[in-house]
């Protein structure tokens, strides 16, 4: 994949993604196989598939796009760090807030691992500010409280 620092590579491909839109709006089922055989995404595997993508999983450009586009959409040509992109939008499901007692099992699970992590970090931290071994520097802390 050309990417943006890459001058002319970047251009070419800008082009070429900008060909294959024209041609998918007018065969959008093809969309896989292009992709298959043209995409230098990892993506191109699974016919250009990415799976269910959650906000902050991909670059921000390409969430912007993203959620301009309505199912079944094509986008134009996206320009990431990566590369270009055309992304095409299969289904859009809204996420919904739940109910607090739906959820304060998973929230008091996630805290209390939480909180155990964070002491075991400290517990670690403590063992290794009293810790002499020759040849290692280690950094840790000789307070009861780590922060």
């Amino acid at each position: 994949a050309a990417r943006r620092d890459e001058g002319d590579a970047f251009a070419a491909a800008r082009d070429k993604a900008a060909a294959l839109r024209e041609q998918l709006v007018l065969q959008p089922q093809r969309f896989a196989e292009f992709a298959q055989s043209l995409s230098d995404c990892p993506s191109a595997k699974v016919g250009g598939a990415l799976g269910q993508i959650a906000p902050g999983e991909t670059t921000p450009e390409f969430e912007t796009a993203l959620d301009t586009l309505s199912p079944e959409e094509l986008s134009a040509p996206v320009e990431t760090r990566y590369g270009v992109h055309l992304i095409r939008l299969d289904r859009k499901i809204d996420g919904e807030q739940l109910p607090f007692e739906a959820v304060k099992e998973r929230i008091a699970d996630y805290l209390a691992e939480r909180v155990e992590r964070r002491a075991s970090a400290q517990y670690i931290s403590q063992l290794i500010g009293r810790a002499h071994i020759d040849g290692f520097d280690l950094t840790g802390s000789t307070q009861p409280l780590v922060q």
